[in-house]
């Protein structure tokens, strides 16, 4: 299959990190993958069989439109098989462009998936987008089950239309490795009795800090003080 998948952005991020391993694995099973996002720039390794299409549009409503028209040239350049939007803007766009796009042929139609990825995607009005174009969508899914029920709750889906996904993990990757368990202890300077899981987020976002050596000496004393 062709799949396009379309993000608001591709910045660093959780939702923008699921859309790469996601995107990679259906490379594996031998999917011909395409990439679109609507702003900014890649912040993150995107898989190198991916085809990749940045936007390059600003979020205001003239941005808008021409998100909508770009999207809609775009699915009729390659014309996919399904697209996969990710995020509030991009799932918005992805159903508008629906109303005015259409095959060469009249006849095809991609299948649109729309995820969100928060249970706080936006403000009533974006709430309001999301009720008032679920029609144009074939499934929605939602990663944990409270943010699908915070949907519901405010009206931007009916219950019946949404599916609850997780986000997946590679577990080729993420595996316990005690190695790496002890390097990052002794760059921490933590002792064994204690435990890093209160520390996990602080740990991913030491991946991307500068070589700021004091940054992460005072970074590291803050978190180990709060663990004892």
């Amino acid at each position: 299959m062709k799949i396009l998948m379309l993000a608001t952005g591709m910045g660093l991020g959780g939702a923008e990190t699921q859309i790469c391993a996601l995107s990679a694995r259906l490379i594996d099973l031998g999917h011909e993958v395409h990439i679109a996002w609507l702003t900014g720039d890649a912040g993150l390794a995107l898989p190198a069989k991916a085809i990749t299409h940045p936007l390059n549009i600003y979020k205001t409503p003239i941005g808008f439109t021409r998100a909508i028209t770009r999207l809609r040239k775009l699915t009729h350049t390659i014309e996919p098989d399904v697209i996969h939007a990710h995020m509030v803007h991009a799932n918005l766009i992805a159903r508008l462009t629906r109303l005015t796009n259409r095959h060469k042929n009249g006849l095809h139609q991609p299948r649109l998936i729309c995820t969100a990825h928060s249970s706080h995607e936006g403000g009533r009005l974006l709430m309001l987008g999301y009720r008032f174009t679920d029609s144009l969508t074939d499934l929605t899914t939602h990663v944990s089950q409270q943010a699908a029920n915070t949907f519901i709750d405010k009206g931007a889906i009916g219950k019946d239309r949404i599916l609850v996904v997780p986000n997946g993990v590679d577990t080729d990757r993420f595996k316990p490795d005690n190695t790496a368990y002890r390097n990052v202890r002794q760059t921490l300077g933590l002792n064994k009795k204690v435990p890093l899981e209160r520390i996990g987020f602080w740990l991913c976002q030491m991946v991307w800090i500068p070589t700021d050596s004091s940054l992460i000496t005072r970074r590291t004393e803050t978190s180990a003080r709060r663990l004892a």
